[in-house]
């Protein structure tokens, strides 16, 4: 005992108290005193590890005086890389730009394809309208030729003329006029002779006019009897006397009998062609207005 109050240099007044609160300092540092330890190992740990970045500092800063590095080229190739790549990103934008703007040509160029496809199938269209066209005028030319003044119809006056001249002439004697001919030229002017001598019809009276008239009427239908079916006489016993008209009578009968004609019609106020008529339509105006009726034929 008296070691130990001798070992701590003084007599405690409670020795239990005081133990107990050693031991639990005793703890406290043990508790630090191993952190200590930890602490100290992770220094040791940092101090090896800052070692090698020192040494492996040393390396790179002599690796780099061998390769000549200079802060100032350092600073410049960055900066022209800077440079170099806000230009590519620009670059980037523009490219962008072109393509969309690519694309919308594309697009734009695929409508324009489809409208000029349309265009040139209406232009096919339209050229072969005009070939039509052309070939029709061409076709039309030609008709127009061939029936012009001098081309068949030139061809038919110069074939029917003659033969009109020599019915009108026929007709016309039956009238017992002077008149001793009709002639028409393929022009159709027509002429008339007395005694040989052919002369112009303004000198004929108002009667001798209605003859020839008469005469080439019936001369023409009889010439063209295959193309015409019908013969409109309009009035044709005007300024004749009633001798010409008995004698025209005789001419309408015996051109119903000498011709194919399907029907004749005459309008006339002389009661006379009714001999010739099968059918007679009798026209009366009553109170402004034209009334139609048949009238009977007397055997």
């Amino acid at each position: 005992m008296d070691n130990i109050i001798k070992s701590l240099g003084y007599n405690p007044i409670n020795p239990k108290k005081e133990l107990e609160d050693l031991r639990l300092k005793r703890e406290e540092l043990r508790s630090k005193a191993e952190k200590y330890n930890i602490l100290m190992e992770h220094l040791n740990n940092l101090i090896s590890e800052r070692n090698k970045l020192m040494d492996e500092l040393y390396k790179i800063s002599k690796s780099i005086d061998e390769l000549g590095y200079s802060v100032e080229k350092h600073e410049e190739i960055n900066r022209k890389y800077q440079l170099t790549s806000n230009e590519l990103s620009k670059l980037k934008g523009t490219l962008s730009e072109v393509k969309r703007s690519l694309e919308n040509d594309k697009q734009l160029l695929s409508q324009l394809n489809i409208e000029i496809e349309l265009k040139n199938k209406d232009l096919k269209e339209i050229e072969t309208c005009l070939n039509k066209v052309d070939n029709a005028i061409r076709v039309i030319e030609i008709i127009r030729k061939a029936y012009s003044s001098d081309g068949i119809q030139k061809l038919f006056r110069q074939r029917v003329a003659p033969l009109i001249s020599q019915l009108a002439t026929n007709y016309i004697d039956q009238f017992n006029l002077d008149i001793t001919g009709i002639s028409m030229d393929e022009d159709l002017d027509v002429k008339v002779s007395r005694g040989g001598d052919f002369m112009p019809l303004e000198l004929l009276s108002g009667g001798e006019k209605v003859a020839v008239a008469v005469a080439l009427r019936l001369a023409l239908a009889r010439a063209l009897a295959e193309r015409f079916s019908i013969v409109i006489m309009d009035e044709p016993t005007i300024h004749l006397d009633e001798e010409r008209r008995r004698v025209l009578v005789n001419v309408f009968k015996n051109f119903r009998e000498s011709t194919i004609t399907q029907q004749m019609i005459i309008i006339t106020h002389d009661r006379e062609l009714e001999d010739v008529a099968d059918t007679v339509f009798q026209v009366e105006k009553v109170n402004g207005v034209s009334k139609v009726k048949e009238v009977s034929l007397k055997n």
